[in-house]
């Protein structure tokens, strides 16, 4: 059988619009519980740098050239201004677009594995955890994936009815979603695989290129403009201390699953990560993770061992090779594309937020493959199985779903530094901080009413947004910038303390013990200031708040 015709056109349209209607409400209402029990993290912080400074930005500053999601920062100022800038408002939005996502991707997996598959994708995608988790990040994660499933469907349409509308559209949509996040560069060259859904394989890839090269085409300005500053600028350098590129491609798929394998920067659902709720007995959480991966095989093992299931009866026969070559592509190739690109280029993102690309045909292929086992089981007239497998997976879902949902995490550092900064200053005052701790500070200090003054040392820290790389600051050749840096920060605050003023500093927050590559870098700073007659006093010892003051004269 085709694929270019459904694989179970039997279910009316109206129950099948229902159906994935009756689920994605269902989503939503997941997606809401527990959004704001977490604080903001770095990158979400980020979000709220962009968006609240977005048309106010320094001319000197790097904004355009490290911003890689511009067209939802845009979407994302309109949306807080309706809704609020509370963490609540600004993550509503990749709440919407999460939940949205079970509509066209349901519909995906009905025409490619039935009605079975359908329910299995919408059900999945409701509990499924990693997707929870992104629909509560103010970040752009929620909305890519939501975009590349709609431009999964629009390239399925276009293979099966070859009209060059849906071509349009899906070129249209491709383009958008480069531009929202250009990792998904690495999807666009996945979805050649679509032509196995052919029988006219030679037109389809001509339509394809064609369509592909309009995406390219609307892309390439903001590609030059804005992606390719932002790429080569230089954030990604700390990843070579936690990226391991053996298991990269094994543990992306298996964060893929329901329960699976989480990375520890997942705060609040991988059992690695600090700020995890463990719930239950430690037993319990090991199977929740596990189960998924052994079920998954298990059934991979059974369908390629026993062969194509029979038709039986009412229940459709064999789900096409070709649709798992579709789906298998766009779930693969991505994550090999990636893998690559980190050899080569070293480093980069794969097993991170970045291999998000990959997940959206991961979940279809998965509701199909699931299909395709419940009807191997049914045609041997055996309905225990499958149902079984759904009640394992669906289960061990809900055990970090509840981590990440129910459970509320405690304050976090900065949330605590930016509050008692907000109790210490007073209008004029300057606080200096040292590395990422203006953007982590950024949100709370304007939601707790901070009207002091924040900068960082090195001043061009403040023209970055995101990232530091403290190789190049470390660099002999920044010896001398970072000298007259110094005495320009020590000269200032010495005019303020002169004038009354008052100037505090906070201790870097990722070098406590004083070092790191950094330690040297912030001293110079100190030093400056000790060569001025000042000297450090500790404001608040639970969040390493000092104020600078005028040292005694030494006997």
């Amino acid at each position: 059988m085709s694929a270019e015709t459904s694989v179970n056109p039997s279910m009316p349209t109206r129950f099948l619009f229902l159906l994935l209607a009756g689920y994605t409400l269902l989503a939503g209402a997941v997606r809401i519980c527990g959004i704001d029990s977490r604080d903001f993290w770095f990158d979400e912080s980020c979000t709220h740098l962009y968006v609240s400074r977005m048309f106010d930005w320094p001319a000197d500053s790097d904004f355009f050239a490290e911003s890689n999601a511009t067209p939802y920062y845009l979407l994302l100022k309109g949306w807080v201004w309706l809704f609020g800038w509370s963490e609540t408002g600004y993550r509503s939005l990749s709440a919407l677009a999460a939940a949205l996502t079970v509509f066209p991707l349901g519909w995906l997996a009905y025409h490619l594995g039935g009605r079975y598959a359908a329910r299995m994708c919408a059900l999945l995608m409701v509990v499924h955890p990693l997707h929870v988790y992104y629909s509560h990040s103010a970040r752009s994660y929620a909305l890519v994936i939501l975009l590349l499933s709609l431009a999964m469907c629009f390239l399925y349409r276009a293979v099966c009815t070859k009209r060059w509308r849906w071509w349009v559209a899906y070129g249209c949509a491709l383009a958008f979603v480069l531009c929202t996040h250009y990792f998904t560069v690495h999807w666009a060259v996945a979805s050649i695989s679509c032509i196995a859904l052919s029988r006219r394989r030679t037109q389809s890839f001509g339509r394809w290129f064609v369509a592909t090269a309009l995406a390219a085409a609307l892309f390439l300005p903001y590609l030059i403009l804005l992606s390719w500053p932002s790429s080569t600028a230089g954030g990604n350098a700390w990843v070579r201390e936690v990226w391991d590129p053996v298991w990269s491609i094994p543990r992306s798929l298996w964060a893929f699953l329901p329960a699976g394998g989480y990375p520890a920067y997942l705060g609040g659902l991988s059992l690695a990560s600090p700020d995890t709720t463990i719930l239950g007995p430690p037993l319990l959480n090991a199977l929740a993770q596990v189960l998924p991966a052994i079920i998954t095989a298990a059934i991979v093992l059974w369908l390629f061992t026993r062969g194509q299931p029979v038709d039986h009866g009412r229940h459709v026969g064999p789900i096409p090779p070709t649709v798992h070559v579709f789906l298998g592509g766009l779930t693969i190739l991505p994550l090999v594309t990636l893998w690559l690109q980190s050899v080569l280029l070293d480093p980069v993102y794969v097993v991170a937020r970045y291999d998000m690309s990959a997940w959206p045909a991961a979940i279809v292929w998965l509701s199909v493959l699931l299909s395709q086992f419940r009807r191997s089981w049914m045609a041997r007239r055996n309905r225990v199985v499958p149902k079984v497998v759904t009640v394992v997976l669906v289960a061990c879902a809900l055990l970090p779903l509840a981590r990440l949902t129910l459970m509320d995490a405690p304050a976090t550092f900065h949330r605590l530094r930016a509050q008692r900064l907000a109790e210490l200053c007073d209008a004029g005052d300057l606080v200096i901080s040292f590395t990422y701790d203006r953007e982590y500070l950024l949100y709370y200090l304007d939601r707790f009413g901070f009207t002091g003054e924040m900068t960082s040392f090195p001043s061009w820290i403040d023209r970055h947004v995101g990232w530091i790389d403290t190789v190049s600051d470390a660099a002999p050749e920044r010896e001398v910038e970072l000298e007259r840096d110094a005495e320009a920060h020590a000269q200032r605050v010495s005019a303020l303390l002169n004038a009354d003023g008052r100037v505090w500093i906070l201790r870097d927050f990722h070098d406590p013990e004083g070092t790191s590559l950094r330690a040297p870098i912030n001293a110079r700073l100190i030093k400056a200031l000790y060569d001025e007659g000042f000297s450090l006093e500790l404001a608040d010892g639970n969040t390493r708040i000092y104020r600078v003051v005028k040292r005694l004269a030494e006997e």
